[in-house]
């Protein structure tokens, strides 16, 4: 009988495993990956990935010392550089690379290193400082078939998902993966320069020859690419990432030759009690942007907008943090047609509460490009140093 027993007691445990393992999450819904699934996810990203992932060296135009490169400087022993060194991915057009545009600042030679080794020459097509993404151009030569990575969906992305970090060590040498947690999305922190709220956060460690790398999902899909690391008392370090669907539409205007600026011509900031007082903005304007300044024959000036004017929605969307006015301006096209709303101080006009308030206006602006002896010009604007 007790064989009997033991495979009784077998099958049992079996059933019971398999109802176990039936009920833990799969990858593919949409329920956030935790826990073990980080070793799954650094493994399938760094299989599927590995072909699309490249080195990238520079040479400089000439040997430079250059307080930017500070640490890549003690890196290579304190001594002037002769070019910098990061990674990037094959884009869905094979023949371009994409990567972090830091990596090319001063670079008068540029060549890829694929993964099986074979080099190849490139050069910059253009790059975007806002969205910190550059294009290379590869000539791949008549053999070698480059494998484009394939994007994933960075608007869906949510807060503790599981990424992967991939890239390359110093010299090329060896292939690296790093895993770790989104652990925020397009979150503003006020104590850091950056503009964080425009990238993903994440807090996978990763070397700086990573730079420039993929961000990838459990799928081995590109989320984004690896921008930096904001140095922070406060909030220690911050590890920032470029959204893939911002990086994919600015690389196709790169590639399509439009890579132009749009301008809108109004200076911004943000509503603050102290504003409020002195520009007699009345408590029913909760929040907006305060124009501080219109650039002359800017489309903003065109349409009638003025220094002192309080911009309370564009398209319908309410302006309620600073990061709505900025990341709204920085997804527009040359050309598109913009709703606003603002609010104007008009004098002996009252809001129904009594107080002094002016009125709420509409207006339509068509965005222009932005002329290139204009520095700033925009709605929004960031800090673009390297946070390293």
């Amino acid at each position: 009988m007790w064989p009997h027993a033991r495979a009784t007691w077998l099958c049992g445990l079996l059933v019971a495993c398999a109802v176990a393992l039936a009920a833990i999450p799969s990858l593919a819904q949409d329920d956030v990956a935790t826990g073990w699934q980080l070793n799954y996810a650094a493994d399938v990203a760094a299989r599927i990935l590995k072909p699309s992932v490249v080195f990238i060296e520079t040479r400089f135009d000439k040997p430079r010392i250059d307080e930017d490169y500070a640490i890549w400087s003690y890196l290579r022993g304190a001594r002037p550089l002769y070019g910098l060194y990061g990674s990037g991915f094959i884009y869905k057009d094979p023949k371009y690379v994409i990567t972090a545009p830091f990596l090319l600042t001063d670079a008068e030679y540029i060549r890829v290193i694929t993964y099986d080794g074979k080099t190849f020459s490139a050069k910059l097509v253009d790059d975007d400082d806002v969205f910190k993404t550059a294009v290379l151009e590869v000539d791949w030569g008549h053999d070698y078939q480059p494998v484009p990575a394939q994007l994933g969906n960075s608007d869906m992305l949510r807060l503790g998902e599981p990424v992967s970090i991939l890239g390359y060590g110093e010299q090329g040498r060896d292939y690296l993966s790093t895993v770790g947690v989104l652990s925020a999305i397009r979150k503003e922190i006020p104590s850091v320069d950056e503009p964080t709220e425009q990238y993903i956060q994440f807090d996978a460690a990763y070397q700086l020859a990573m730079m420039g790398g993929p961000l990838s999902n459990v799928r081995g899909e590109v989320i984004g690419i690896v921008y930096g690391t904001v140095m922070d008392f406060y909030q220690s370090n911050i590890n920032l990432a470029v959204p893939v669907n911002d990086l994919a539409r600015v690389a196709d205007r790169i590639i399509a030759g439009e890579a132009k600026t749009p301008w809108f011509g109004a200076e911004p900031l943000f509503m603050t009690d102290q504003i409020r007082a002195l520009n007699q903005v009345p408590p029913r304007i909760g929040a907006g942007i305060f124009i501080t300044y219109i650039d002359p024959g800017s489309p903003a000036e065109l349409a009638g907008l003025k220094a002192g004017d309080v911009i309370v929605a564009l398209d319908g969307n309410p302006i309620v943090y600073q990061f709505d006015y900025s990341s709204f301006w920085r997804r527009v096209d040359i050309g598109q047609v913009v709703a606003v709303s603002y609010w104007r101080f008009t004098p002996g006009v009252s809001d129904v509460a009594g107080s002094t308030g002016g009125d709420v206006f509409d207006t339509v602006v068509q965005v222009l490009e932005k002329p290139e002896e204009d520095d700033d010009g925009g709605g929004g604007g960031m800090a673009s140093p390297h946070g390293h």
